[in-house]
């Protein structure tokens, strides 16, 4: 009798064990998706707050795919494709055919032309954006800010437009390029 009740008491045991280790599973998992966008953030909110909050926690290289040709690039982001970048090399995707600023011009390759970068959330166009190719298309620029009135003082890329400029960063020249510019990341508030 005695071994029967230590065996039943083992097993009651190892029985709540295993209950308290699902319920830790489950807590951790809550926790986990309360911490990270989710697809069904966008689905149930596809506000532009929280569009541009996904955006910004996004990893510009694992969470996106980009596919392109001569004509367009697309890139879309892998939790939700509803959400994707488009940007048009021809017509009324060319913002400024020449692009001329001072931190655009003075690459080897001085030409440089300004494509828009539409955000799109299904078939609505949420935001447009303008990214720069400079040096013979060896990167895309984000467009800084003139946040000070300083002549010596750098113009300044707003973090969202940095994001962006991340995200479509196929080369992995944009920090290289930025730099070269005299283009610094806005930190202020």
């Amino acid at each position: 009798m005695e071994i029967i009740l230590a065996v039943a008491t083992l097993v009651g045991g190892i029985s709540a064990l295993w209950y308290f280790w699902d319920k830790i599973k489950e807590y951790r998992q809550r926790k986990r998706k309360q911490a990270t966008p989710q697809v069904g953030n966008l689905l149930k909110d596809s506000s532009w707050e929280n569009i541009e909050r996904i955006i910004m926690s996004s990893d510009p290289k694992n969470d996106w795919n980009s596919v392109s040709d001569n004509w367009v690039t697309i890139v879309s982001y892998k939790k939700d494709t509803n959400l994707r970048f488009e940007i048009r090399y021809e017509g009324d995707g060319i913002q400024a055919e020449d692009f001329v600023e001072p931190w655009a011009n003075r690459f080897p390759d001085p030409h440089a032309t300004g494509y828009w970068c539409n955000l799109y959330f299904g078939s609505t166009l949420v935001r447009k954006f303008v990214l720069v190719s400079v040096d013979g298309g060896r990167a895309l620029l984000p467009l800084p800010r003139k946040l000070k009135k300083s002549r010596n003082f750098p113009d300044q890329v707003l973090p969202l437009d940095y994001k962006i400029a991340e995200i479509h960063d196929s080369l992995g020249t944009l920090r290289q390029y930025m730099k070269l510019a005299g283009l610094t990341l806005f930190k202020g508030t």
